[in-house]
């Protein structure tokens, strides 16, 4: 079973094969809300802007020094909570500056929690935006961030309670994180939309998930029926 994400059933079985293939076991659900969520953004907003980032927490490991961000940052699970409200913040106040009206949310989100050797968590992001209002990411780099890059980065530093500029380092910016995606070309037939969804569905992996600490390590954003 899977949602109504536009694919033939002969497509949605080649992707997650292949994908199974570059990433290991699937979680099918998980791969489900991804899709659906990618093609409800594209409804909901027609043009989307998507950014794929990764948030971590600092210095992954305890010294024993007291003076480390690992000792006074805020690195419980809720975090991903503050980080999204952070951001909401922002983008109110630059819409506000810019004149900018909206009927819609800013942007729609995909995330996963997950753990490898290192002492926290990190978090894999997909972020949606109606391309028709955000489209520059900006300068990405920790020293000279500007636009939406530097809304992320002072929303995790703010979720954290730790300082910006000096801890924006703790969000990555992989090579290649911006994605162009509409509606009408969102099928299997438009590399584009294919390379995109393939970097997506790295957040359904089942390897490094953790799933006996009581925790959420997954959620996607939920939209209004009537947008739909």
């Amino acid at each position: 079973m899977y949602f109504d994400n536009q694919l033939t059933t002969i497509e949605y079985n080649n992707l997650t094969n292949r994908m199974t293939k570059n990433y290991g076991s699937l979680d099918l659900y998980k791969v489900n809300r991804i899709i659906e969520t990618v093609q409800k953004s594209l409804r909901y907003y027609s043009r989307v802007r998507a950014f794929r980032i990764d948030l971590r927490f600092a210095n992954d490991y305890m010294d024993g020094d007291v003076d480390t961000p690992s000792h006074f940052q805020q690195a419980d699970p809720k975090a991903i909570t503050r980080f999204f409200e952070s951001l909401k913040s922002q983008l109110k106040v630059y819409r506000k500056n810019k004149n900018i009206m909206v009927s819609r949310d800013d942007f729609k989100y995909i995330w996963t929690r997950e753990k490898d050797e290192s002492f926290h968590h990190h978090y894999h992001l997909v972020l949606l935006f109606d391309k028709d209002v955000y489209y520059h990411l900006g300068d990405c780099s920790p020293d000279n961030s500007s636009g939406i890059a530097a809304m992320i980065q002072k929303a995790w530093c703010s979720a954290l309670r730790v300082s910006f500029p000096e801890y924006a380092t703790l969000v990555h910016f992989p090579d290649n994180c911006a994605y162009n995606l509409e509606g009408k070309n969102a099928t299997l037939q438009d590399e584009k939309f294919i390379w995109a969804l393939e970097r997506f569905l790295y957040l359904s992996k089942v390897d490094t998930k953790t799933t006996d600490d009581g925790f959420r390590n997954f959620g996607c954003s939920q939209f209004p029926v009537y947008s739909l």
